[in-house]
C-alpha cells in the first residue's frame, strides 16, 4: 500500500535530533570516562551511542536501542571484529527503524552502514593524526560524537528525494490497466524533478502509486467478476438450477463489477490530477515562475480511504452472502 505522507520535510527537521543526539553521546560518555576512569574509549562511547540515541528520538525507545546496542556487542564477539563499530551500527539501525518519516528494509542498512562507517571514520582520523592523539580518549569521543548522528540521514535523504519505481510495480497489469499505471509512474517521473517541495514530491508519488494500486484492485475485481459470469459457471459446473447459492453468485459477481467500476473513477480522477500537476511544473519552469500544483488534500485522503472501505465493504459482502 503507498505510504501516507506526513506533514513535513525530513531533512530541515533533522538538523536539530542529530544535534541533541551529538551533545547526549559527548555528555554521556565523557561522563562515564570520568566516573569509571576508564581510558580506554569503548564502554563510555557504548553507553552514549545508546543514550545519545535515545535522547535524539524518545524516552521509550531505550530499550530498543540498547538491544540493538547488545547484538551489535554480540556480533562483534563472535566474528571476532572491533565492539565499537559494531554496536554503532546497532544504535543507527534502531534510530532509523524509529525515525518519524517512514522507512524501509533499505533505510535500515543503509542507517546501520552509514553509523558503522562513521565510527570508523572518527577513530581512524583520531588514531592517524598526532594532533588529535594527544588529547587521548576525550578526543576520540568528541570525533564519534560528531559523526556519528550521520547515521539517521541516510533514510531522511531517501524520504525527501522518493524514487519512481520501474516495471516492476506494473507486474500482473495487462492492457488498458497496465497503460493507466505506466502514464502515472511516467508522469510522476516527468514531475519529480521539476518540484523543489520535498512533501509536494511525496505526494505526487503516493497519487501515482494509487493509481497502480487501484488499477491492481480493479484487475482482480474484474476478473472475479468473469468468473462468476454466468456462461463461466455453466461451463466449470454445467447447467444450473435455480437455488439460492445461484443468486448469491449473481449478487457477488454485480458486486465485483461495481466495486471495479469504482477504482476505475478514481484511478481516473488521480491521473488526471497527475496531469494536471505536471503542467504546472512544466509550464512553471518555461515561465521562470514558482508554480505549485493543484491542492491534492482531498483527494489523498479519499485515496487513502478507499482501500479502507474496500475491504469493510469486501468483507461485509461475503458475511451478508
Amino acid at each position: 500500500m503507498p505510504r501516507p505522507v506526513d506533514a513535513g520535510a525530513a531533512l530541515p527537521r533533522l538538523t536539530g535530533r542529530m544535534a541533541r543526539w551529538a551533545a547526549a553521546l559527548a555528555a554521556t560518555a565523557w561522563l562515564v570516562e570520568g566516573v569509571t576512569a576508564v581510558g580506554a574509549p569503548r564502554p563510555a562511547l557504548v553507553a552514549g551511542l545508546v543514550v545519545g540515541a535515545t535522547a535524539a528520538t524518545r524516552v521509550r525507545d531505550l530499550p530498543l536501542h540498547a538491544l540493538a546496542a547488545f547484538a551489535g556487542a554480540v556480533a562483534a564477539d563472535l566474528g571476532g571484529m572491533p565492539t565499537l563499530p559494531c554496536v554503532a551500527a546497532g544504535v543507527g539501525t534502531s534510530v532509523t527503524f524509529r525515525a518519524p518519516h517512514p522507512r524501509s528494509p533499505l533505510d535500515l542498512l543503509l542507517g546501520a552502514l552509514a553509523a558503522t562507517a562513521a565510527v570508523g571514520l572518527a577513530l581512524a582520523l583520531a588514531a592517524s593524526s598526532s594532533l588529535l592523539a594527544e588529547g587521548g580518549s576525550a578526543v576520540r569521543t568528541g570525533l564519534v560524537a560528531l559523526l556519528a548522528p550521520f547515521a539517521m540521514l541516510p533514510a531522511a535523504w531517501r524520504h525527501d528525494h522518493p524514487e519512481v519505481p520501474g516495471r516492476r510495480a506494473l507486474a500482473g497489469l495487462r492492457g488498458e490497466r497496465q497503460a493507466t499505471a505506466a502514464r502515472a509512474l511516467a508522469l510522476a517521473r516527468e514531475a519529480l524533478p521539476l518540484c523543489s517541495d520535498a512533501p509536494t514530491r511525496r505526494r505526487l508519488l503516493e497519487v501515482a502509486l494509487w493509481v497502480v494500486r487501484l488499477q491492481q484492485s480493479r484487475g482482480r475485481l474484474d476478473d472475479e467478476a468473469a468468473r462468476l459470469h454466468p456462461t463461466a459457471l455453466a461451463q466449470r459446473l454445467g447447467p444450473l438450477p435455480a437455488s439460492p447459492a445461484l443468486t448469491r453468485l449473481a449478487a457477488h459477481r454485480q458486486w465485483a463489477s461495481a466495486e471495479a467500476g469504482r477504482c476505475g473513477s478514481l484511478a481516473h480522477e488521480a491521473l488526471t490530477w497527475l496531469e494536471d500537476a505536471r503542467a504546472c511544473l512544466v509550464l512553471g519552469r518555461l515561465t521562470g515562475t514558482t508554480t505549485r500544483p493543484p491542492e491534492v488534500g482531498e483527494l489523498l485522503e479519499r485515496l487513502r480511504m478507499e482501500t479502507r472501505d474496500l475491504r469493510a465493504r469486501t468483507h461485509a459482502s461475503w458475511e451478508v452472502g
